[in-house]
């Protein structure tokens, strides 16, 4: 049964409220009904503060504790009432307090959910010894302040902390053993709700990036900030908890399959700092990434655009001068080449299909301005180590099929232009799902090298995730 909250906001009159923590849908109205007619005229309505934008609201609940619903937009509903689908809340876990603290100078939060597990591998901590004579299981937790790792980015601290859970024995228990890292964040700046959701925002990326999903759900995101509290009439200073919940659509979104994800090795910690400032400047990755297992394996054609996108996004930052426009050095060479063949297609001494020759090479090279086929055919030869095994398995598939580099580039330019154009929307043939395959692979690679890891890092990473 969903659990209903309910309480008093605050605007510019003051509200009652009930919330559905199921259906995430927020109903307001006024605390006297006779305030409002049956029918807002037009006017009223455009004056009425809850009617035009997104915004924060607070309040608090029943219990006394603070409340705050985040980034919604009100519809009527009549009678003076409105409701709104909120998309995250903060709550206060402060009970029986003088005052009712606000999460205004936040410091510390912690994560806690599976996609930080299956980073955290208990690989990490764990180590068996099994006597076979004596059909005896030995498990050795390593648990010390070296377990814990820890990096920071901007003025924040991020550890990653393993803990465990162990279930009494029962007939039924499956796993005697269960692990649960939390992810703690410390702030050297005092942090409001604004400073929160963006932080909220570059973790779900990073651990999205980890786990290949478009999103993921955490179980718990705790906020704590040091409040001075009268005890015996001396003040102390007390931690205040809130929690922040973010509204998804659990049906929609799942993980991959233990294994299937970027895992934490000593080598990661470094580097992820570069990573998480390499998801912001790119907006297009994720996007291109899958929402759950099914959807991984289902080429359709947004998820074509989508990765093309992404591959000329992720391209332009990590090769920003590869177009001859933009480096003069590139413009230098193309120039030199083309006046080179022009001489050669006019010089007598070659015969007349050799000129011909030349003259389609001049205009051949005439139209490089680092397109797209020129892009995947260059990309392709820096991550030969990933292309290779791709091409080697669809050859041993299909024996009479030619699978080389300039015809698999070409596929991939060729499908996206005519998706992006909407001319020959026809079914995909199997060069451009090999080219798919392998582009996606290598927009994932080259976020891991803008980020620095090197080609034995971005290699076995590559494994795990496909």
């Amino acid at each position: 049964m969903n659990n209903i909250i309910c309480g008093i906001l605050k605007a510019r009159k003051k509200f009652y409220f009930s919330f559905n923590t199921g259906t995430k849908i927020l109903t307001i109205q006024p605390s006297k009904m006779s305030e409002f007619p049956s029918f807002i005229s037009q006017n009223d309505f455009d004056d009425f503060s809850l009617s035009k934008e997104r915004m924060n609201i607070s309040g608090e609940t029943n219990s006394r504790n603070y409340i705050e619903f985040i980034d919604v937009k009100f519809s009527s509903i009549g009678r003076g009432c409105f409701q709104a689908w909120v998309p995250a809340y903060i709550i206060g876990k402060a009970n029986a307090l003088s005052f009712i603290p606000k999460p205004t100078s936040i410091k510390h939060i912690s994560f806690k959910g599976e996609c930080i597990d299956r980073f955290m591998t208990s690989k990490q901590t764990v180590s068996d010894d099994c006597d076979y004579r004596n059909n005896k299981l030995q498990i050795n937790i390593d648990y010390g302040k070296d377990k814990i790792k820890k990096f920071n980015y901007n003025n924040l601290e991020f550890s990653l902390v393993p803990g465990w859970n162990m279930i009494s024995a029962q007939k039924d228990v499956n796993l005697l053993l269960t692990m649960q890292t939390t992810l703690n964040i410390k702030s050297k700046k005092k942090m409001n709700v604004k400073a929160i959701i963006e932080l909220y925002k570059k973790v779900e990326k990073l651990f999205s990036f980890i786990c290949y999903r478009q999103h993921v759900n955490f179980d718990s995101i705790i906020l704590t900030q040091i409040e001075p509290v009268i005890f015996d009439k001396v003040p102390e200073d007390t931690a205040i908890n809130f929690e922040l919940h973010v509204s998804s659509d659990d049906n929609k979104y799942d993980l991959p399959n233990v294994g299937q994800h970027m895992i934490l090795r000593d080598y990661s910690v470094n580097n992820i700092p570069s990573l998480i400032k390499c998801l912001e400047e790119d907006e297009h990755m994720l996007l291109s990434f899958p929402n759950n297992s099914l959807k991984a394996n289902i080429i359709d054609n947004n998820k074509y655009i989508s990765i093309s996108s992404a591959f000329e996004s992720e391209f332009d930052l990590l090769y920003p001068n590869f177009k001859s426009n933009k480096n003069k050095n590139y413009n230098t060479a193309k120039i030199n080449t083309i006046n080179f063949l022009s001489e050669q297609a006019t010089n007598k001494q070659n015969n007349a299909q050799t000129r011909k020759y030349y003259n389609d090479f001049v205009k051949y090279i005439e139209d490089f301005e680092g397109r797209l086929e020129e892009q995947i055919s260059y990309i392709f030869q820096i991550y030969s180590y990933i292309v290779e095994p791709e091409i080697n398995y669809f050859k041993s598939e299909y024996h009479d099929m030619n699978f080389d580099k300039a015809s698999l580039s070409k596929a991939f330019a060729d499908k996206r232009n005519n998706l992006s154009h909407g001319v020959k929307l026809e079914k995909f043939k199997i060069l451009e799902i090999v080219s798919y395959s392998i582009v996606r692979k290598i927009n994932y690679a080259m976020i891991l090298e803008r980020s620095g890891f090197n080609k034995e890092q971005i290699h076995e990473i590559i494994n795990q995730i496909f």
